[in-house]
């Protein structure tokens, strides 16, 4: 004869395993960030060794082992051909950002209401910020933070193979935990957020990469200084939606503002009208053609949500945070409606009928 637990014993057992979970996530939590990058390189790298398996003989373990031996080989080429050109834009930026900060440093002592200049304070707090940044000091100590993370990058990519080698073993380790009787409801589930988050993380990407590549190229040949750090910055960017690539086009009218064309014989002012629009047209181009054409209308969340949860992210978490807020909001609508059907006693998949 099975014995069951008490509604009491349940909800008792279950505060208990809630409560410990926290406790684990908060002293876990520096763990947490390598592991969702580790996780969400896997995703990403999955489609790769499925497609090797299904169109080659090689199993499953040298599939995962060439893609993975690609992707390592992928992030050894890219620094070294990129690094160096960076490097030389970096040291040419930094006079070009202290030209600017000194043009809007004396507009800023030229601005006065009645004799009184209003932008004092901000002037020299902007003038010390690009000190700061731009003193050694400064340099060694965030280079120094940047070596200390070293093992981390280790672990991660550790983590990453094991979680493309045994990312099957996983799911079905998962389902097996779940009682029979919803088990088909797990697997539903589990295709529901699959494509939510195939959906918006590699089309995000996707898009981050195609506005990362026009703008740098669009600012190559305009003329302006830094042109990759240009296309990075709108690739980082464009992980807010609309509102990040019109902070783009505020960013690269000032820039032009203070500097020159180096490729055209343009007055300022048309240099500034000429760049504001180019950026404005890519804006355009980002909002209203790539993004429903990549990401779809598949999350179905407002623009007010998505915008209200990036900017949260990014004040919260960071750009890691903000590159998934959106399916996590996405899953956890998932999931509330879910529990809310189940609790009111209805079909959670309507279109699929109850044994579909």
């Amino acid at each position: 004869m099975k014995r069951q637990w008490s509604t009491q014993t349940r909800f008792f057992i279950l505060t208990i395993l809630i409560i410990s979970m926290v406790f684990f996530i908060y002293y876990a939590r520096d763990l947490i960030g390598p592991l969702v990058i580790s996780a969400l390189v896997a995703y990403v790298l999955h489609p790769a060794v499925a497609n090797l398996e299904n169109r080659t003989p090689v199993n499953h373990k040298l599939a995962v082992f060439l893609v993975y031996v690609a992707f390592i080989a992928v992030l050894a080429v890219i620094p070294a051909v990129v690094t160096p050109a960076i490097i030389n834009q970096v040291d040419s930026m930094d006079i070009e950002v202290q030209r600017i900060v000194i043009g809007i440093s004396d507009y800023m002592a030229q601005t006065t209401i009645m004799g009184y200049p209003i932008f004092q304070g901000i002037q020299e707090n902007l003038e010390n910020s690009v000190t700061q940044i731009l003193h050694p000091g400064q340099l060694f100590e965030s280079i120094q933070a940047i070596t200390e993370n070293v093992v981390w990058v280790f672990v991660i990519m550790i983590t990453i193979y094991y979680f493309m080698l045994d990312w099957e073993n996983v799911r079905r380790w998962g389902y097996s935990l779940i009682p029979e009787t919803y088990q088909g409801d797990a697997i539903r589930l589990y295709r529901q957020l699959a494509g939510i988050w195939k959906t918006y993380l590699r089309g995000q990407l996707l898009t981050m990469f195609i506005i990362g590549v026009i703008s740098g190229v669009a600012a190559t040949i305009l003329g302006l200084p830094g042109a990759i750090i240009i296309g990075l910055v709108a690739a980082a960017m464009a992980v807010v939606p609309s509102v990040g690539s019109s902070l783009m086009v505020i960013v690269v009218g000032v820039v032009a503002l203070f500097s020159q064309s180096a490729t055209f014989s343009l007055t300022k002012f048309w240099f500034v009208v000429i760049v504001v629009g180019v950026f404005a047209g890519i804006h355009t181009f980002d909002n209203y053609w790539l993004r429903p054409r990549i990401l779809g209308q598949g999350l179905d969340l407002h623009p007010g949500i998505v915008l209200v949860g990036v900017i949260g992210a990014l004040t919260i978490g960071g750009v890691l945070l903000a590159l998934v807020i959106v399916p996590l909001i996405s899953t956890v609508e998932v999931f509330v409606r879910y529990i809310l059907c189940r609790m009111t006693g209805t079909n959670p998949w309507p279109e699929q009928g109850e044994g579909g």
